[in-house]
């Protein structure tokens, strides 16, 4: 697989389970690391924005499911969920 990406197989027992269970959300950590104005570059305008601590940034796409977290010198995290649950999955995780 090109970029870095990797394969693993589960075992009959737990791909049975696997398929039962819904997935609620996604959380990527890119290898780059990306600024405030990356993100608003290739996603525009956030819906809503957040300081949290230590200087990060949650920039929140309610249209998308996405929230994005950037600080100076870290590495990003995206997330994402159902658009309807962006609200009570990720946004009132970070209210302080």
């Amino acid at each position: 697989m090109d970029g870095g990406a990797r394969r693993f197989k589960l075992q009959q027992h737990h791909r049975a389970q696997a398929q039962a269970t819904p997935l609620v959300g996604l959380s990527f950590v890119p290898s780059l690391k990306l600024s405030q104005t990356d993100v608003l570059q290739r996603f525009g305008p956030p819906s809503q924005r957040q300081t949290l601590d230590a200087g990060a940034v949650q920039l929140a796409y309610a249209d998308r499911g996405l929230v994005v977290t950037v600080a100076e010198g870290r590495r990003s995290v995206l997330q994402y969920v159902a658009p309807r649950e962006l609200q009570g999955r990720l946004l009132a995780a970070a209210k302080p």
